[in-house]
């Protein structure tokens, strides 16, 4: 049988230059690596005022 996965979609904000403080995305992982979830992906938006963090686990 296959797995299913459940997602889960954080926005972590970025300074005014686009760049993504890595010491918040580190902690934002951390907690939610805690909590079971796994990084899928990391996705910047169109203006760059923010990524999307996306996460799964197993349902």
């Amino acid at each position: 049988m296959s797995k299913r996965w459940m997602y889960q979609t954080l926005e972590v904000p970025s300074t005014l230059l686009g760049n993504i403080k890595s010491d918040v995305l580190q902690e934002t992982l951390n907690r939610e690596g805690q909590r079971g979830w796994e990084l899928a992906s990391i996705v910047y938006t169109a203006t760059m005022s923010s990524a999307l963090v996306v996460l799964k686990k197993e349902a």
